[in-house]
């Protein structure tokens, strides 16, 4: 057989270089590599002349492929992708483009590039068309189904702590409705959650605590959480964090894991309520404050409260009462209305003599404060044992006035109507005190409403607009800008004034 011999070939520039230099391997010019720069330029100017031409126009699905068709390529000039990823940001603020780029192709393709390790560096554009997107009520379901949670968690891995706390908040975000939460829960950030909390970074716990916090709001996803090992106890150190911030945060997020009880109960088992306890006597400002809501929270819950008052917890409240502090005051007497309800718990709060400032709270200038001291009325005259000595300190006439209090109505009514079921010669003469009380309805200008009490119909009290469950009455509670404190997240956005 003859050897192979190699035909002759037509001289070029690329094999006259190569017959010249016989030391050099293969060819020493690529032809393609000479002809990227003229693709690149072909490129941007198609990819603008189109973004230009159906700028305006609805984005159709179509329109969105050529668009994407140009983001993968590495031999498309970064400017080339700037521009469109700039006109899709445009675009994102009308829902209806929002709703065409949420497809999932493309929007998955969106997820994957959010994080840092883009070498191009256009994540930030990424994350801010992302962002855009999620604006919109409409776009959530679709995003939620996508892989998007699941790219989310895994930024929680990211080298860039920006990266990091732009994810913590935007699954923050999502957390608030619950199938958002769910998805979030799916693509297991659970493992994720005490890590962060033990980040160096102030900002990053404090996020962590405000996902933690979310997720506790909703049925479905709430034991995922706090049956993560260690969660409850990492947070109850948290409240010893040198960030204010961080450790309000934190605080919320137990008072949210507490009202579950479930969730009251694995704080119970973490061997953390000792702890949480001791933060009552704290020196460092807000941390007792929100150490009573938190108590308040677990002694809502019949088999928990027991543990809450064995420690002396009532010893500490009863201090605190006397706080110069309005929102440490407004904390305990939270607290106190929660233990208020259970028999023994009402039995304890008038042995250790909180009766003797119920008359001063009443009269406190801070409105919450207010609204609490009357629940702690209520609660104790609910109960047979301890009803007598409410009814010994003739409180009917101040609680009347305070009826009259748009933000304390409600509470101050519901102590009224319960002092009233017993039988006292003084409390018989409740309807004449009370009508010293209440203007001419001329003067009114609003129409009353009465409130009944077995058969029997009280005098018309309080405004329509007082009584009003639809309304917004309870998140106004904690917007008096008389009253300058906060309160854990939970108790701000819920009703916690119940008749």
């Amino acid at each position: 057989m003859q050897p192979l011999t190699r035909q002759e070939t037509h001289i070029s520039i690329r094999s006259w270089w190569s017959d010249r230099n016989p030391g050099l391997q293969g060819p020493t010019i690529n032809i393609h590599a000479m002809a990227k720069p003229i693709l690149r330029r072909m490129y941007h100017r198609q990819a603008l002349e189109f973004v230009e031409n159906n700028r305006g126009s609805p984005l159709l699905s179509t329109t969105l492929d050529i668009y994407f068709s140009y983001l993968p390529l590495n031999y498309v000039w970064r400017s080339t992708k700037v521009e469109i990823l700039w006109d899709l940001v445009d675009r994102a603020v009308s829902e209806d483009d929002a709703r065409v780029i949420v497809d999932p192709p493309v929007f998955n393709y969106i997820a994957g590039m959010l994080g840092s390790q883009d070498a191009e560096n256009l994540s930030q554009l990424y994350r801010l068309l992302f962002e855009k997107l999620a604006s919109h009520e409409s776009t959530l379901p679709a995003i939620w189904e996508s892989q998007a949670c699941a790219w989310l968690v895994l930024l929680l891995h990211d080298e860039d702590t920006e990266v990091i706390s732009w994810a913590l908040r935007t699954l923050t975000e999502f957390s608030h409705w619950s199938e958002g939460a769910q998805a979030i829960v799916d693509s297991g950030v659970r493992d994720h959650v005490v890590v962060l909390l033990e980040s160096p970074n102030s900002d990053l716990r404090k996020w962590t605590c405000q996902l933690v916090a979310r997720l506790e709001k909703h049925e479905l996803t709430a034991s995922a959480i706090w049956e993560e090992q260690k969660l409850c106890e990492r947070l109850v150190s948290l409240m010893h964090d040198e960030s204010p911030e961080v450790t309000e945060w934190a605080t919320d997020a137990l008072v949210h894991i507490a009202q579950w009880i479930d969730g009251a109960q694995a704080i119970v088992d973490a061997y953390t309520l000792a702890p949480v306890l001791a933060l009552l006597q704290s020196q460092r400002p807000n941390v007792p404050e929100w150490t009573c809501y938190l108590v308040g929270t677990l002694a809502g819950h019949k088999s928990i409260a027991p543990n809450v008052f064995e420690l002396n917890t009532l010893m500490w409240l009863v201090f605190l009462l006397r706080d110069r502090n309005f929102g440490v005051v407004a904390g305990a007497t939270y607290a106190l209305s929660q233990i208020a309800q259970w028999s023994d718990g009402a039995e304890a709060i008038v042995a250790a003599k909180v009766l003797d400032h119920v008359s001063a709270l009443l009269e406190s200038s801070n409105t919450n404060v207010r609204i609490w001291t009357c629940e702690i009325v209520k609660k104790l005259a609910t109960h047979e044992s301890t009803a007598p000595a409410v009814l010994r300190l003739k409180l009917w006439a101040g609680l009347v006035s305070l009826s009259r209090e748009p933000k304390v109505a409600t509470s101050a009514m519901a102590a009224l109507v319960t002092i009233r079921k017993w039988p006292n010669r003084e409390v018989e003469t409740l309807d004449h005190i009370i009508s010293g009380f209440i203007r001419p309805e001329e003067e009114r200008g609003r129409e009353q409403e009465s409130l009944k009490l077995g058969d029997q119909d009280l005098p018309h009290l309080i405004l329509r607009a007082n009584v009003d469950r639809s309304s917004n009455q309870e998140r106004a509670l904690f917007n008096d800008n008389s009253d300058v404190f906060r309160v854990p997240y939970c108790l701000r956005t819920t009703s916690v004034v119940v008749i």
